[in-house]
């Protein structure tokens, strides 16, 4: 079996792949064929494009997906960003490797970034459950 990579999607700008694609295109590519349902995926994106109340985005969390620590995330896994210290949920990643995330900023299009380099702000970590 070949390796799911993602360069194909190295560097496209943010108008065509926003964070959340990028965690749905991620998904089906890895052949997530529901743990995460289109409308988990949908949901989970809408809630951080919507900036949810903390207590919604966590809600929604804890009925769908597994919390991860860091250090402990594997490929497959959800990666989801606060602007800052005690800031609301505002971005998605998805980890391709312990440490290693795919995702896509505003600046520089769909890129890999250590997920070490988030580290101060990672709301949380979720492994998709099978449904």
């Amino acid at each position: 079996m070949t390796a799911t990579t993602f360069d194909d999607l190295l560097g496209k700008p943010w108008d065509l792949l926003n964070c959340g694609d990028v965690v749905s295109i991620g998904l089906q590519r890895l052949g997530r064929e529901n743990p995460t349902p289109e409308h988990v995926i949908e949901s989970a994106t809408r809630a951080v494009g919507l900036h949810a109340r903390p207590d919604d985005l966590h809600a929604f969390i804890d009925s769908h997906l597994e919390l991860v620590e860091l250090g402990h995330e594997e490929r497959g896994d959800i990666v989801f960003v606060k602007r800052g210290p005690g800031a609301e949920v505002n971005h998605v990643g998805l980890v391709l490797e312990r440490g290693l995330m795919l995702h896509s900023t505003r600046q520089r299009g769909v890129r890999k970034d250590r997920i070490a380099s988030y580290a101060d702000r990672i709301d949380c970590i979720g492994r998709t459950r099978a449904c």
